[in-house]
């Protein structure tokens, strides 16, 4: 599996997975998002030296993409994971993860924080499999933190 930064050309690809609607139904917002409002919010995230954005490829297939929104400041980094919903279910999402966060070393991150729907029990399964613990839930989405201290 290769990661690399994400473009503008996997913008069409994004906005697909995203208004899939399995995404939809465990994202906080869970409604459609139109190409117009999808492309600047992926502009201004390209553009955001804050912002990570990570595509995985397997087999010349993308496979999602990992978003890391990186506080300078604190060296806290929330965590978000979306796969290509043709790939869920093969077992890849695991390995994403953690490759993605290994690229992130050299930010020198000290906490992921990931908020995951209550009802997601494979994006939970995921990110503890990954080291990510439980912590609290907040408004129906369980909050899990991994440390690299």
């Amino acid at each position: 599996m290769k990661i690399r930064n994400a473009n503008f050309t996997d913008s069409k690809d994004i906005l697909s997975w995203r208004n899939n609607i399995t995404t939809r139904m465990m994202s906080r917002n869970e409604g459609f998002i139109n190409k117009a409002e999808h492309n600047n919010w992926f502009k201004s995230a390209l553009s955001n030296e804050n912002c990570f954005l990570y595509i995985g490829i397997k087999n010349n297939i993308k496979i999602g993409i990992v978003r890391f929104d990186y506080n300078f400041n604190t060296k806290v980094s929330d965590v978000a994971i979306n796969l290509n919903p043709k790939i869920r279910g093969q077992g890849m999402s695991f390995d994403f993860l953690r490759l993605s966060i290994q690229k992130t070393s050299y930010l020198n991150i000290l906490s992921f924080i990931a908020s995951i729907k209550e009802s997601n029990n494979l994006s939970k399964k995921i990110f503890k499999k990954c080291g990510f613990k439980y912590k609290y839930n907040d408004s129906g989405f369980d909050f899990f933190i991994f440390s690299n201290k």
